[in-house]
């Protein structure tokens, strides 16, 4: 009940501005920090007022390279926020005009080295949005098209350092061609078993030399650049199962170029992306210092190389590379709940962490 606190338990999304500021998306409305003064300013729908949040299911928080915050909503559409008018513009699909939205139901955002705003949506598609003439290009799957995009349903958007736009969605993995505006799927199975149809995309992640990972309800791949094939990472030969089948949720690599991948259902894994040697981690109830639980939502290293694993329903875990051991942190040390969605570090330090009910 006091005004300044969080306005929803529920936190979406948690995102660090370039100046630093730290937005949180709930499930009632867009807060922003404010540190000077240790309270929470509110963003929210209002019936009445033209310019305000266009919906407070805050799904998604992204800024682009002029420093506007496009917000994405559950429902109602895509809001641009001007912070110098603390006004919000807001877009949204308008069934008679069709270079508006082509949904309202908004997930992934992400700006390209271009300018453009790309905007993936949970059931219609993909959109692209031009800052100078305010006009959506939207692409859609076109079942008798094999160029475009293989599902309406888009759950990751990532550029690579090429400038390489890549696309998850609920069914495969897609490549866009900004010559032809049409993509390349990764969905036939076969030769080198590729992402398969039924293979939604949770995580796309480069590492440092260049290979691209792409987590998925079905395991772990590895791009491979040179015959542009995906390829089920097999770190042992002969044991092709050591990554097939997990839902992998989070992929990063840390400061000492290792990639960690977390799963939903087998704990976290190391690879050493020089020596390719894996260490896995998971839960064992017998050992107080294993990992707090086997379903992994979240991995974060913090500015003094710390690595923090938030998990569902075990809170909070800090790795301790000397012994390879975790601490634990949940709600019998404070946490409002031991379901983790995010972990982000302020320019403080302070690391801030989203769960099930509040910050």
């Amino acid at each position: 009940s006091n005004p300044d606190s969080l306005a929803g338990n529920t936190v979406y999304t948690l995102y660090k501005d370039r100046s630093g500021g730290l937005w949180i998306g709930t499930n009632n409305g867009l807060d922003r920090y404010d540190p000077q003064n240790d309270r929470f300013i509110h963003h929210q729908h209002q019936p009445t007022v033209s310019n305000s949040l266009s919906n407070n299911q805050v799904f998604t928080i992204h800024e682009d390279a002029s420093g506007v915050l496009w917000i994405g909503t559950y429902g109602g559409g895509l809001n641009k926020y001007n912070r110098q008018q603390d006004r919000f513009a807001y877009y949204h699909k308008n069934p008679n005009n069709a270079s508006s939205l082509s949904s309202n139901f908004i997930f992934p955002i992400l700006a390209d080295n271009e300018g453009y705003v790309w905007i993936g949506t949970l059931d219609g598609g993909l959109n692209r949005f031009d800052p100078i003439t305010e006009q959506f290009t939207y692409f859609e799957h076109n079942p008798n098209d094999p160029t475009t995009i293989s599902n309406d349903s888009v759950i990751s958007l990532y550029s690579d350092r090429q400038g390489v736009l890549w696309i998850g969605t609920t069914r495969g993995l897609n490549r866009f061609n900004p010559e032809t505006n049409s993509f390349l799927s990764y969905q036939q199975v076969g030769i080198g078993d590729n992402i398969s149809t039924r293979e939604t995309i949770f995580a796309i992640r480069e590492d440092t030399l260049g290979n691209l990972w792409i987590g998925t309800n079905r395991g772990l791949y590895l791009f491979n650049r040179d015959d542009q094939k995906f390829q089920q990472y097999e770190p042992e030969e002969g044991n092709p199962d050591f990554f097939s089948g997990y839902h992998v949720n989070a992929i990063i690599e840390d400061s000492s170029q290792n990639l960690w991948i977390g799963t939903f259902d087998d704990g976290l894994r190391r690879i050493n992306l020089e020596t390719n040697e894996i260490t896995q981690y998971t839960h064992n109830p017998e050992n107080p210092s294993s990992l707090g639980s086997n379903a992994i939502m979240v991995i974060h290293e913090d500015k003094d190389g710390i690595l923090w694993i938030g998990t569902y329903g075990g809170g909070l875990d800090r790795f301790e590379p000397g012994n390879n051991t975790f601490s634990h942190f949940t709600e019998n040390e404070g946490l409002p709940n031991n379901i983790i969605y995010g972990i982000l570090e302020d320019e403080m330090g302070h690391l801030w962490v989203s769960t099930n009910y509040g910050l």
